[in-house]
């Protein structure tokens, strides 16, 4: 179960920096903060 927990937050990460990239409204700081997320959810 905690395998698919990690695929799950994994995938969400994923949209995120894909809606990052395709969404002007997010400014660089945040997508920094969620890079920063990233490193600490998958080191």
């Amino acid at each position: 179960m905690e395998g698919d927990t990690a695929d799950l937050m994994k995938k969400a990460s994923q949209d995120c920096h894909r809606e990052a990239v395709r969404e002007p409204r997010f400014t660089k700081p945040e997508i920094k903060w969620t890079l920063k997320l990233d490193s600490r959810l998958f080191p």
